[in-house]
């Protein structure tokens, strides 16, 4: 029942939360919806074994596992609800996070991207870009567009960053480390995992770069703004969002205050469940009890029985 429920719950929290994000192929959302199915299934097994085979061990140890469970099903509820009801995520979290450590980070990724963004659609790496119109007519990508060397040819130009050769990305990777020692400092970048997500990213959420999108071009010391996509496909048109990670946290609220919501229904399924754990460790007691009276009661008949029967058999010879 409790495992139905759950799933139940997941369901209605994965259709309304963003259905556009579903495809994502890992998430918060969906690591956390199969960690509840696999949690639900686990305290039905647990419930299954208390209240099939009732024994004092097992429902204690189920009544521990449900008061621990509750605490920090609340506690998780309760930081959800709070971090998403609250400016938490982004000033924690966001661009200018005060975490430290954070935005150092994130401009080091930004750093990346920029380096990214010049060498895409440069001689180096020229782009194929089969309709033009979105940025030919727009006035305000056009400058920059007119800039990117393009070709006509598909296949001889490419559609995205990771497909540039390889030399062009790994200078991107040297001069993004060389300028920010902060960007990868433990050489653990792995850039085509960093693609795929990258992509995904721009794809669900029609975003390009990370942080922040205006830059100042240290070659031509004038400022220059991000305004491809660059790890899905450059033909998707003009990104309509700045910052990945802005569209990201702008998304989390919602998903969080009915996470939040979904794990106080769940909290009180729980809490259900330990009264019903409780009313069987009462009622197993009263049980033991009565059995326990019963038990005496019927040694004391076997022991008094005995008694007056021989006192009858006295009685009579007596008569006689």
């Amino acid at each position: 029942m409790l495992a139905t429920i759950c799933i139940i719950l997941a369901g209605i929290q994965y259709r309304f939360v963003n259905p556009d994000f579903k495809n994502f192929p890992w998430s918060p959302l969906s690591a956390l919806e199969i960690a509840s199915i696999i949690y639900a299934f686990f305290v039905g097994f647990i419930a299954y074994f208390a209240f099939s085979k009732p024994s004092t061990a097992v429902i204690t140890f189920f009544t521990i596992f449900i008061i621990l469970s509750i605490l920090f099903t609340l506690a998780i509820s309760i930081f959800a609800l709070i971090a998403g009801s609250t400016g938490f995520l982004d000033i924690y979290f966001g661009c200018n996070a005060k975490i430290n450590g954070l935005m150092e980070v994130w401009q080091g990724l930004d750093n990346y991207l920029l380096n990214a963004d010049r060498a895409f659609c440069s001689q180096e790496c020229p782009c194929f870009i089969g309709n033009t119109v979105p940025f030919e007519f727009n006035t305000t990508v056009a400058p920059s567009f007119q800039k990117w060397v393009r070709t006509n040819q598909n296949g001889g130009g490419a559609i995205n960053f990771q497909g540039c050769p390889g030399n062009v990305r790994q200078n991107v990777y040297n001069e993004a480390v060389g300028s920010n020692p902060l960007f990868d400092p433990n050489k653990q970048f792995n850039d085509q995992r960093f693609f795929d997500y990258m992509s995904r990213f721009e794809n669900q959420f029609k975003c390009t770069g990370f942080c922040f999108n205006r830059y100042k071009n240290p070659s031509t010391n004038e400022d220059q703004t991000l305004w491809k996509y660059m790890f899905s496909d450059i033909n998707n048109g003009v990104p309509h969002h700045s910052g990945c990670l802005n569209s990201i946290l702008q998304w989390l609220p919602t998903y969080m205050l009915a996470y939040g919501s979904v794990g106080m229904v769940l909290a009180g399924v729980q809490i259900a469940l330990l009264i019903i754990g409780l009313l069987l460790l009462k009622s197993r007691k009263e049980h033991r009890e009565e059995k326990y009276h019963q038990d005496i009661e019927v040694r004391e008949v076997r022991e008094v029985r005995p008694v007056e029967v021989r006192d009858v058999k006295l009685s009579e010879r007596r008569a006689l």
